[in-house]
């Protein structure tokens, strides 16, 4: 792991619900040379995936308005499955 994902796992972590299960994985694309990386953010029956690569991504600045997005619907989600 890159000190770039260890940021975003960390910042994730910390924006998601209680409860929440954070996970990372690589992804190998066919016919791209650079990884994939995929955080599955899991919380009950509610999954998001979040995903970034590492040509256009070089820290947690150049990420956190795509993740605070994807974050945000997620945790909507859990508070609509919670009523």
């Amino acid at each position: 792991m890159k000190k770039v994902d260890i940021d975003v796992l960390n910042y994730v972590e910390k924006m998601v619900e209680k409860g929440t299960n954070v996970s990372f994985e690589k992804i190998h694309n066919e016919g791209f040379e650079t990884p994939l990386i995929q955080i599955i953010v899991k919380n009950g029956g509610i999954k998001e995936f979040i995903q970034y690569d590492y040509e256009h991504i070089n820290s947690l600045d150049d990420l956190k308005e795509h993740l605070d997005t994807q974050i945000s619907y997620f945790n909507s989600q859990i508070c609509k499955s919670s009523y």
